[in-house]
């Protein structure tokens, strides 16, 4: 039976200006450069001083001006430490990092299904099967990534026919609850 933990920021210390020393969780640990990550919209957070008055909420941090992070998108952020995965040109790999990291909800014929509800809008799952990895929306026809024909045939059933029950998951993590198992496609 998997393991349905969010992932959660035990401790976060402020090293330099926009860089956080974090321990999760998961046991992982690291810098995690915010630098360039930042939101014009919150300028006050270039001051190293203010920046310092990160606190630890639920399972992310947050900052004074209601900037917050998620435990999930720090995480992935800390596997690219000293490198962007833009310049390098694997952004698959920010995919592969982050659904590690994601709570699995079912599994069947190879195929592992993960779900993070603030991954980014719309609603969706990641699956990865072998070297492919894609996101798939529950609720529209968002795709992104690769996945062989007959593997992404399986996931669009197995969505059509749990729908009600990946929407309901994403409604459960985000009201911070861990997200139910999913029957696998039989």
């Amino acid at each position: 039976m998997p393991s349905f933990d969010l992932l959660r920021v035990l401790e976060a210390k402020p090293v330099g200006p926009g860089v956080l020393w974090l321990r999760f969780s998961d046991r992982s640990e690291g810098t995690v450069d915010l630098r360039g990550q930042l939101p014009p919209a919150f300028p006050e957070m270039a001051d190293e001083a203010y920046f310092a008055r990160v606190r630890i909420t639920g399972t992310g941090l947050e900052w004074p001006n209601g900037f917050d992070c998620d435990a999930e998108w720090l995480g992935s952020r800390m596997a690219f430490a000293g490198s962007n995965p833009r310049e390098t040109g694997d952004e698959w790999a920010t995919l592969r990092a982050h659904a590690r990291r994601m709570p699995e909800i079912s599994r069947f014929f190879g195929m592992v299904i993960h779900m993070l509800y603030n991954d980014h809008a719309p609603p969706h799952f990641h699956a990865a099967y072998g070297e492919f990895e894609i996101s798939i929306e529950i609720d529209g026809d968002g795709l992104k990534g690769s996945m062989p024909r007959n593997g992404l045939a399986m996931l669009l059933e197995w969505r059509d026919a749990h729908r009600d029950e990946l929407l309901a998951n994403w409604r459960r993590m985000r009201d911070g609850e861990p997200p139910l198992p999913i029957l696998p496609l039989e």
